[in-house]
Order: C-alpha cells, then structure tokens, then sequence
C-alpha cells in the first residue's frame, strides 16, 4: 500500500488525515427518489440498494446460479493455493466517472454480491455526490472486512485498482491486499475468444448463456456522461438503468464463475455450444493438464489448424510415439512434422538414413538452420556404416 501511496504523492496529490465532514444543508438524497435504504458509517451515511436472488433463479440456461462444487483448475489458472470459503468470496464491478482510470476517476457506484444461505446476495452501493466518498468507502471496509476472494471482470486492471487508489486517498488501506483474486475476463477470453467478435460480459451473456439485456439496461460508455448530467441537473431517471446494468454484470459474475468452474472440471456435461474443444485443450495445457488437454484434442472431428501440432507434442510427451509418429507421417508435408521425424529416427530409432531423408528436405528448405543437423547425421551415419 506505501508503494501506491507515495506513488499518488509523487502526481501531485495530498493525502489528509481522514475527517468527518460537515454535514451540507440541502444535501440531496437518493433515497428520496430511489427503492434502497441508507447504511450509517462513521463518516455519515451511504445509499444502497439490496437485493436477493433466489436460490432457484435461472441465469439465461444457467439454472440454478450456485457456487462451483470445484474450483480446483479454475484456482490453478488463477494461482490460488488457498482454500476459499464460498461464503467469503465477494463479487465485485463498480461504475465509474471515466473509463479510462487514473486519480481523476471515482467509482460513483459500486456493486457487491455474494452466497448466503439464503440465495445470491447484492449490495449497490451509490454516491450522490462526490463529498459522499469517505461514506462510500467507510461502508466498502466493513464489507469486505471478512472476505477471502473477489471475482471481477477485468477487475485485475480496472475496478480493483481504482478503488485501491480511492481506499489510499481517503487513508484506508486496500482490503484487497489480502484477498485472492478471481479475473473472469481472462479465463473466458482464453475458453471463448472464437464465439465472439469482443469480449465484454454482455456479449458472452448473448452468445454463451443466451441473455438479451431489458431495454432498460444502459451501455457502459454511456454512464459516466449521465452521472455527470446528473450532478448538474439531479434527476434520477437514468439511474434504474445503471441499477440494473450494475446487478446483471454482477449476477453473471456468478453465473461464469459456475460455468468456467464447471466446465474445466467435468466438460462433457456441458453443451457443445458453449464449449470450444480446442480452446478448451489449449487452456488445459496452460494450466499443465496435458492429459486432459489430449483428451479434447482427440475428441476433435473437424479440420482445426494448429490441432495436429499440439496433439502430437502431447503425445510425445505422454511416450505414445506411435500416436505421435502416426501424426507426423500424415502431416510430413509441414516443417515441424519432418523436423519431429528427424529427431525421433535420430534419437529413438537410431535410424540415420531415414533420419537423413527428412533432414535434408529441411535443409533445402532452410539451408542455414538445418546444416548443423544435416552434417551430423551424415558423420552418424558414416561411422555406422564404418563397423
């Protein structure tokens, strides 16, 4: 946190002892205009909104929406060694003053979900003016003052870096220094990167879990104009949609949590419209799951390119050289097919003629990469042929 800290002071920014502010005559309330109630904080008093999603709620074809019976692959992709307790995992997306981050930027509304017994739980939090800060963040402390993990969308470098810059400007520490971290954007890019132009959480809830937004949902881009238009002109009606906007990013935190979690530990219970085979092979070899990563490969009917290299290397690597040889004859047209025909008659079959024969293809091909290989062989070969 010092770090961070003395960072902000080199930009130029004062960092003051935390106080309670005065309170403002005419101070304009939210809870005036919005569904939502008023949590006290030391510094004052915040805006939020509660809601509870049911234990049977269905999230698109998700249903029911529940934490993952596993998240054992899922917390080796995100270099989790902890064990987590469902119940202190928070679900976390914030909507901002920019995009773009930076100093300049507050989160004017912050979103918190998590498991109760009782369902998916969700807190709104919401500003109605910047001087509400201090409150926002004394009630954001408390909040996650039991937490183990967060999830987020892109979390790791937007949402939890502003409010770790928020939490050091109003002299709290960061809560997330002792929290694991759950980024979904990057474990759903790796799985879906192919079954979407982009990918930003709304488009994955249309075209994996089959979600059409209400009309009332407000684009992301447009919200820190309308916040803006709001603190001149004080009217709420955009606010609904950022409401909703806010709950729905976070109730598919949940939802891809399961999906992801799911779908790495038992694939072949999950529809092949939400699965990518090759995608799915390519991330357990990521996380050092070759075995499984051959089985997805394997189970690939369709002409795929790059399928054939991977397999085969995998194979290698499993000791199976007739699935792996078997590979290469079929694809001995390629480079690195007769590249791995040349090392195997090298160094398993002990056979440098047939070693040769790919070997000098490669040198024609490639003369000054493949001459050392080319040279060598013939010397085996000529000390062979010389007993």
């Amino acid at each position: 946190m010092s770090e961070i800290k003395n960072k902000l002071k080199l930009l130029g920014l004062k960092l003051t002892p935390r106080e309670k502010p005065e309170p403002k005559p005419g101070t304009f309330r939210l809870g005036d205009h919005l569904e939502g109630r008023y949590i006290e904080t030391p510094g004052g008093s915040i805006f939020v909104r509660e809601t509870l999603i049911p234990k049977d709620y269905a999230h698109g074809w998700l249903s029911p929406i529940r934490y993952p019976e596993s998240t054992a692959l899922l917390d080796r992709y995100a270099r989790i060694d902890e064990p987590i307790e469902p119940r202190k995992v928070v679900y976390i997306d914030t909507e901002t003053t920019g995009l773009a981050g930076g100093t300049g930027t507050y989160a004017f509304m912050v979103g918190v979900g998590r498991y109760t017994a009782d369902g998916f739980f969700l807190r709104q939090y919401v500003m109605a003016d910047p001087g509400e800060e201090l409150c926002l963040i004394e009630a954001l402390d408390d909040e996650f003052r039991d937490a183990q993990a967060t999830v987020s969308f892109n979390g790791k470098s937007f949402d939890i870096p502003l409010l770790e810059s928020r939490f050091i400007i109003c002299e709290f520490p960061s809560p997330f220094d002792c929290m694991q971290h759950y980024d979904l954007l990057h474990p759903a890019r790796r799985l879906w990167k192919n079954r979407s132009d982009t990918c930003q959480l709304s488009a994955l809830e249309y075209y994996i879990l089959g979600i059409i937004r209400s009309e009332s949902d407000i684009p992301g881009y447009m919200i820190p104009q309308l916040y803006f238009d709001f603190l001149k002109t004080r009217d709420t009606e955009f606010f609904e949609g950022v409401l909703y906007h806010n709950r729905e990013d976070i109730v598919s935190l949940a939802a891809f949590q399961q999906l992801i979690a799911g779908i790495l530990e038992h694939p072949e219970t999950y529809a092949e419209k939400v699965l990518d085979r090759f995608e799915l092979g390519k991330f357990y070899e990521h996380i050092g799951e070759f075995d499984r990563a051959r089985d997805q490969y394997e189970r690939i009917t369709e002409p795929t390119e790059g399928l054939k290299p991977r397999l085969s290397m995998l194979c290698k690597r499993a000791g199976d050289f007739s699935r792996a040889v078997s590979i290469w004859i079929e694809e001995c047209d390629a480079e690195y097919a007769m590249l791995e025909l040349a090392k195997f008659y090298e160094h398993k079959e002990k056979d440098y003629e047939k070693a040769i024969r790919y070997a000098e293809t490669l040198f024609e091909r490639d003369p000054e990469r493949h001459a050392k290989r080319l040279r060598r062989l013939e010397k085996k070969l000529e000390m062979v042929n010389t007993i």
